[in-house]
């Protein structure tokens, strides 16, 4: 993504938002979406098995070993429960080995998260594709008010020149009548930009809705 992309420039940005998205959806194409899932259960299941041991599975008090003997029997089972065949089980089974010892200090569990870093990055491109998303997602919505504004603008010179072109010597009637035309024709063209869709596309690809307005 360039860091070039003006700032005032809506479709630059859109483009830019879209181009990240496709990024981190190709990463996970690379791995495999199902492939990725699992290994973001299964490093969320150990973390959460970190976290909840960590200050109770060390120490040397005896409820810190009791606490120590549950942890390891936990995580070794776990670890034991993931295929072999995951992209990362080595990192678990790494992160496993820390805790073959007979008690446990909390620079182990230190060690035993940086072991699982190949998996967290694994696992943090379904948070990063979410991300993406949604900041496709807010920067079409500003390129839908940026596009609104636009035309708004437009329109309004418009009627500056079919003022400037009509007869003032003429009758209000005659004036009023092409201006209320070309307006209801802005109107109905705004009406079908805001229209609410029937369902949104999960996918960035889709472009930004536009709007034209009308001459009378």
């Amino acid at each position: 993504m360039s860091d070039a992309t003006d700032p005032a420039d809506p479709p630059g940005k859109l483009a830019d938002a879209d181009a990240a998205y496709l990024d981190v959806q190709e990463r996970i194409d690379a791995h495999g979406e199902e492939t990725v899932e699992d290994v973001a259960d299964a490093y969320d299941r150990a973390t959460d098995l970190l976290d909840r041991y960590e200050d109770q599975a060390t120490g040397t008090g005896r409820e810190n070993f009791k606490q120590f003997v549950a942890f390891k029997s936990k995580f070794g089972s776990l670890v034991e429960d993931f295929s072999e065949e995951l992209p990362v089980y080595g990192a678990f089974d790494a992160a496993g080995d820390r805790f073959d010892k007979n008690r446990l200090n909390e620079r182990d569990f230190e060690r035993a998260r940086a072991d699982l870093e190949p998996a967290a990055e694994i696992a943090g491109l379904l948070g990063e594709r979410a991300d993406a998303l949604a900041r496709y997602r807010q920067v079409r919505r500003e390129t839908e008010r940026a596009v609104a504004e636009l035309a708004d603008e437009i329109a309004a010179r418009e009627r500056l020149v079919e003022l400037g072109e009509a007869d003032l010597d003429a009758p209000v009637e005659t004036i009023r009548e092409p201006i209320e035309t070309y307006n209801e024709a802005v109107e109905d063209a705004f009406a079908e930009f805001n229209r609410p869709r029937a369902f949104e596309r999960t996918s960035p690809t889709a472009k930004p809705a536009t709007s034209r307005s009308r001459s009378c």
